[in-house]
C-alpha cells in the first residue's frame, strides 16, 4: 500500500464564507475491515477540505442549506459521471456543537463509502470533532517523509516559532534541493493547533501498519526544553491526531515562498533527525 499524497489545488468558492462550526478536524468512529481497524475523517479549512483519509487531496466544498457539498470533479471513478454526479453530498445534521452526522444523498457519495457500507454508513456517518489537550507553542518542529514503493513526496523540513521554515524535497515535491520561506501568523497557529490535539506524553516512539511498501512520516517537536517524536509507517496504528499533524506538516512548505538556498543543509538544528532521509554531507561528519 502506498501512502501517497495528492496536493490540490484551491478552486473557486461558490459560496460565501463556510460556517465556522464545520472549520476543523472530524474523525469517526473505529471500523474494521479485512486489514485494520481504522477511522474516517475529514479535515475542513475555510474553502477546502479532505476526506475519508488524512492524505487525500484537498477539494473545494461549501453548503447550499443542510446540503455538504465536495467538488469530486477530478476524482478517477467519477469522470465520467454528468456534472451533477461529479459532486460528493451529504446532508448535515448537526447534533451538537462538536458533533454532526453526515448522510449520504447521491449515487457518487454511496460509491465512495462503499467498503464501509456494512458500517450502517448509509444512514448517517457520525463525526466527533477533535479539540486540543493542551496549550502548547512549539520553539521548533521538523518533519520528515521517506520513500515507499510509488510516488510518495519525499522529503525533511524544520520551522521555528517564528516560522522560518528550512526545506529539503528529494523526491515528489514539485521542490527538490534545498529552500527557505516564511510561513505566516495563520499557518503557525494551525500547526500549534494540530500539535494540541495531540496527548504527547503517551506518544510512542512509532506506530506500524500491518502491511508493506508503504511511507513513513515522522516529526519531532521541541517545547521549551522538552523533546517529543513519533513516526507512522502507513494510516493504521497511529492516533488520528497524530495523522492530522503529519498532514498538516507535510504540505505546508506550499504555503511559503520558497527561494533556493544551498547553505540550509547546513542549518538544520535537528541533524540526526534530518539524517533519516538521507546520510548527512561528509562536512556535517566532522
Amino acid at each position: 500500500m502506498c501512502l501517497t499524497l495528492t496536493i490540490g489545488c484551491n478552486k473557486a468558492v461558490k459560496q460565501s464564507a463556510q460556517p465556522s462550526y464545520l472549520v476543523g478536524d472530524w474523525t469517526s468512529k473505529a471500523f474494521k475491515d479485512d486489514w485494520s481497524t481504522s477511522k474516517l475523517v475529514f479535515s475542513f479549512q475555510d474553502t477546502v477540505c479532505s476526506y475519508l483519509r488524512p492524505y487525500v487531496a484537498f477539494k473545494s466544498y461549501w453548503l447550499r442549506n443542510d446540503t455538504l457539498v465536495i467538488d469530486a470533479t477530478t476524482e478517477n471513478y467519477v469522470k465520467d459521471s454528468t456534472d451533477s454526479e461529479r459532486m460528493f453530498r451529504f446532508f448535515v445534521n448537526r447534533k451538537t456543537e462538536n458533533k454532526i452526522m453526515l448522510k449520504p444523498l447521491n449515487k457518487a457519495t454511496k460509491e465512495l463509502l462503499y467498503p464501509y457500507r456494512e458500517m450502517g454508513v448509509y444512514d448517517g456517518l457520525e463525526l466527533t470533532k477533535i479539540t486540543p489537550v493542551n496549550n502548547y507553542k512549539f520553539d521548533r518542529i521538523a518533519f520528515y517523509s521517506d520513500i515507499c514503493f510509488g510516488t510518495c513526496p519525499v522529503m525533511y523540513l524544520e520551522i521555528d516559532a517564528k516560522g522560518n521554515l528550512l526545506f529539503h524535497g528529494l523526491h515528489y515535491t514539485g521542490k527538490e534541493g534545498y529552500f527557505k520561506g516564511k510561513l505566516g501568523k495563520k499557518e503557525i497557529e494551525l500547526i500549534n493547533k494540530k500539535l494540541n490535539a495531540i496527548h504527547l506524553d503517551s506518544l510512542e516512539k512509532g506506530y506500524f501498519a500491518g502491511w508493506t511498501d508503504d511511507q513513513t512520516c515522522g516529526m519531532r517537536v521541541q517545547i521549551g526544553n522538552n523533546f517529543f517524536e513519533s513516526s507512522a509507517y502507513g494510516i493504521d496504528k497511529e492516533p488520528v491526531e497524530l495523522r492530522f499533524l503529519l498532514q498538516k506538516l507535510m504540505t505546508v512548505y506550499e504555503a511559503a515562498e520558497l527561494k533556493s538556498d544551498s547553505t540550509v543543509v547546513y542549518q538544520f538544528q535537528f541533524k540526526d533527525f534530518s539524517s533519516l532521509i538521507e546520510p548527512p554531507p561528509a562536512i556535517l561528519k566532522k
